[in-house]
C-alpha cells in the first residue's frame, strides 16, 4: 500500500531577541528618541513578522518598529543601567520575553559653573599671564 501522509506547519514560537550590536547602549545627555539598538528575533518560522513591547515600563524607554530607543534624555550620573523587559510577539500570538540590560555611556560634562575657594585678588597692573 502507498500511503500520502501531509505535514502541516504550525507556529513555531520565537526562541530569542537579539541587538543588531550585540549590546544595549546609549551614551548619556542625549535627546529623546536616540537609538540603543535595532531588534531581530529569532524564529524557525522564517518569514514570520514581529511586534516588538517594552514590558516593565520606566518610562525612559520604548520600541518603534524594530527600534529601541529612548523616551527621556538618560543621564549616568543619575543612573548608570537600567534593567528591561522587551517582549517579542510573533504573528499567531506567540511571544519571548528577554531581560536586557541597558548601560548609560558616560561621557564628559561641560562645566556648569567656576568655583573659587576664596576670591582671586590680582594687583592692579599685574603682568599678562599672572597666575591666579
Amino acid at each position: 500500500k502507498v500511503f500520502t501522509i501531509a505535514v502541516i506547519n504550525v507556529n513555531d514560537a520565537p526562541i530569542g531577541i537579539e541587538s543588531d550590536t550585540g549590546r544595549y547602549d546609549v551614551d548619556e545627555n542625549l535627546p529623546v528618541s536616540a537609538h540603543i539598538a535595532f531588534l531581530t528575533t529569532t524564529d524557525e518560522d522564517s518569514n514570520d513578522t514581529f511586534i516588538y513591547l517594552v514590558l516593565n515600563s520606566t518610562d525612559k524607554f520604548t520600541i518603534s518598529g524594530n527600534e529601541f530607543i529612548t523616551t527621556a534624555s538618560l543621564n549616568y550620573e543619575e543612573q548608570s543601567s537600567y534593567q528591561v523587559s522587551i517582549q517579542s510577539v510573533d504573528s499567531a500570538g506567540d511571544g519571548i520575553v528577554v531581560l536586557v540590560n541597558v548601560q548609560v555611556v558616560d561621557r564628559n560634562d561641560a562645566p556648569s559653573d567656576i568655583f573659587f575657594i576664596t576670591t582671586p585678588i590680582v594687583p592692579e597692573n599685574a603682568r599678562i599671564n599672572t597666575t591666579v
